[in-house]
């Protein structure tokens, strides 16, 4: 495959870049002028660039007009796409003002916390070579590149380079169906975005690569992750396979992602992690474990919100088990128990009463209870336009409420609890 340099003479890429970032040339078309604009942004130039851009929104017409008097257009927009992304990086990427990326970019990348766990996964199965798949912007590539050998390959060339200078490892433009690969293991991340509507999609045979191409790579290369969006649906996974693992991630109480592990890295089949600043959780089963069903008590119990990762990794079973713990009804996501779960998996409830979902019912609760702010929270769009009824819910009183609407068969109820903070301290 003929294969060039990516800057026009080998010698000055090599002293520019901190790693070698090969191109494919037919593949540059159109886009080596916003390549070329991105790669301005790192020269000395380019830094008068993003200080005179800082606090300029692509919207400020007038602000853009003056960049462009001493930048050309692209360069203008490079750098104004770059500080937005630093912008939305804050809160995902532990040196965000250090990162080259776009807006997309960040926002389909995987944060600096997951990527490093996944990272360790990969090398405490004895991987030392990797390549990463789709690279992107290099959310996975730099905490690979870390602790191991690291090919990133993308098929965008702006992507492909933003990974060089993010990760400093081997990159390669290119399709990843067109390659050989010399490696220990595959992480795979494919597109999963209509290209037209820019709208997710958790079917993988609409994903880039598609379905048929990602089970053909994981035929040759069986030690492999493909990383995916939260939302497949796992009883009609078609990329599972026996010996895999079906892992769910979540950080700081928020799903992250879905995971797919495969030949030496899977280790169960399935799994829920749990992610935070300071520590990593998880649970695993050889197979779902749903919550058992049973019919609560509501006066003097507790309800447990868990962990969204172990809901969507169907292992609410192994909780209930350990916290003498009840779905109310099947699938409602919710646990109930006499006493109160101290677990970091679950957030408790301690429920003071249960009437029926009638507005003026529960305003009139409220109203006798020194209601003051009011928390609604629901499963299932049991109860539509939330705000509007937080707000007519909330009284003059000192007394904080969490009301649950919750639709339990044909019934619609609405569970009265104490906020968490007042119920215990937060584990």
């Amino acid at each position: 495959m003929p294969m060039c340099m990516m800057m026009a003479d080998r010698a000055a890429c090599e002293t520019r870049l901190p790693t070698l970032c090969w191109l494919v040339m037919s593949q540059l078309g159109d886009k080596n002028d916003k390549l070329e604009a991105w790669q301005y942004l790192i020269h000395e130039k380019g830094r008068s660039l993003m200080t005179a851009s800082r606090g300029c929104s692509p919207g400020d017409v007038t602000g853009i007009s003056k960049l462009r008097k001493q930048w050309t257009a692209n360069q203008v927009s490079a750098a104004l796409e770059l500080q937005e992304a630093r912008r939305r990086a804050v809160d995902k990427f532990e040196h965000p003002d250090q990162l080259i990326a776009d807006r997309v970019g960040v926002e389909q990348s995987t944060g600096t916390h997951i990527a490093r766990y996944k990272a360790r996964r990969f090398h405490d199965s004895g991987i030392r070579r990797i390549s990463d798949l789709c690279c992107g912007i290099g959310g996975d590539s730099m905490q690979f590149a870390a602790i191991m050998e690291t090919t990133a390959i993308d098929m965008d060339p702006v992507k492909a380079w933003m990974t060089g200078e993010n990760a400093h490892c081997r990159t390669v433009c290119a399709d990843v169906m067109d390659l050989s690969i010399e490696s220990d293991a595959i992480h795979i991340d494919p597109a999963r975005r209509d290209p037209g509507s820019g709208q997710r999609t958790h079917e993988p045979a609409r994903w880039s690569p598609d379905e048929v191409a990602i089970r053909s790579l994981l035929e040759k290369y069986p030690n492999a992750s493909v990383k995916m969006g939260p939302g497949i649906d796992t009883r009609n996974f078609s990329l599972e396979s026996a010996g895999s693992e079906l892992e769910f991630i979540s950080m700081n109480g928020q799903l992250k992602q879905a995971v797919l592990w495969t030949g030496k890295l899977a280790r169960g089949s399935r799994r829920a992690t749990l992610c935070s600043n300071e520590d990593i959780l998880t649970l695993h089963s050889d197979m779902p474990e749903p919550a058992p069903v049973k019919e609560p008590c509501w006066v003097d119990s507790w309800l447990h919100v868990p962990d969204p990762s172990v809901e969507r990794a169907r292992l609410l079973g192994l909780l209930c088990r350990e916290w003498h713990l009840a779905e109310p009804c099947e699938g409602l996501g919710l646990l109930v128990g006499d006493d109160m779960a101290s677990s970091p998996w679950l957030t408790p409830y301690q429920v003071v009463d249960q009437v029926p979902w009638r507005i003026d019912r529960i305003k009139d609760w409220l109203r006798h209870h020194d209601a003051g702010q009011v928390e609604i929270r629901t499963r299932g769009k049991a109860v539509d336009d939330v705000d509007r009824l937080r707000s007519e819910f909330s009284g003059d009183g000192n007394r904080p409420w969490t009301v649950f609407g919750l639709r339990l068969g044909h019934s619609k109820v609405a569970v009265m609890t104490h906020p968490r903070s007042q119920a215990h301290p937060q584990p």
